[in-house]
């Protein structure tokens, strides 16, 4: 339960950041994998179980939708989530098709990896919202230099 904590307030402070400085693509992003999320603990709160079959749907979901997104904002950030979302369903092939209950150090390596790179998403849109704050400023401190001085020669 106290990574299944950790998770949601990083969920909720990349969401936050994607929502007050991200671009569209970012909160779109966000915002599905973020759905994505609420609606998979949602569930294993509400059953008492970890729904493989809903978690496998919704990484689907997330892949697609990110695919597209990647294809309409010609975001290379969303084409590296969209992968990192393939390595997930690769997760779940290797779950569905071997034992479940495979453990490394006393860890669900299924689990484990999934967590992992979950992380390693949210590090993604930080990042996307990261350089999309560099590119404003860039083209803000470009529009500064191009504006005239409005003042008389020297």
């Amino acid at each position: 339960m106290v990574i299944t904590l950790i998770g949601l307030a990083l969920l909720a402070a990349v969401f936050a950041l994607a929502m007050w400085k991200g671009d569209v693509a970012a909160r779109l992003g966000a915002a599905a994998y973020a759905g994505a999320w609420l609606l998979t603990i949602g569930v294993e709160l509400y059953t008492n179980s970890i729904p493989f079959a809903l978690i496998l749907s919704l990484d689907t979901f997330v892949a697609t939708a990110f695919l597209v997104l990647a294809i309409r904002y010609n975001s290379l950030w969303l084409g590296a989530g969209m992968m990192l979302q393939g390595v997930q369903l690769g997760m779940h092939a290797m779950y569905f098709t071997s034992t479940p209950d495979t453990t490394f150090m006393g860890f669900n390596l299924f689990a484990l990896v999934l967590n992992l790179i979950s992380l390693v998403i949210l590090i993604t849109i930080a990042g996307a919202v990261g350089g999309t704050l560099y590119k404003r400023a860039r083209h803000r401190r470009l529009q500064e230099r191009r504006a005239p001085t409005g003042g008389l020669p020297a």
